[in-house]
């Protein structure tokens, strides 16, 4: 992947998680993720409508949770995201993200 390439693939999925972690999940699915997506998260069906209802109930149960990225690492076709969510009951959680660009 061409530098420029990596450099907005590396936005694009930021963007994504940044909109979901603010509860913006309705738009962060619209704006970036395929309907044919499929995800290999164990615990939800495989589809994007799946994983899109389980992150807006994540969103309702936990209102006001910020996403602060810690380190992006862009290789061909693939972005991951180091990232610590800050959750307002004060609780963090050091995640990683994977997303195919």
């Amino acid at each position: 992947m061409h530098e420029a390439s990596a450099e907005q693939a590396s936005r694009t999925v930021i963007a994504f998680l940044e909109a979901v972690a603010a509860g913006d999940v309705d738009a962060a699915f619209s704006a970036h993720v395929a309907d044919d997506f499929h995800h290999h998260n164990p615990w939800f069906a495989d589809d994007r409508a799946a994983m899109c209802e389980a992150m807006k109930a994540s969103a309702a149960a936990e209102p006001g949770k910020c996403f602060e990225v810690q380190q992006v690492i862009t290789e061909g076709d693939r972005v991951v995201v180091f990232s610590r969510p800050a959750r307002p009951q004060g609780r963090l959680r050091l995640g990683a993200h994977r997303a195919t660009a």
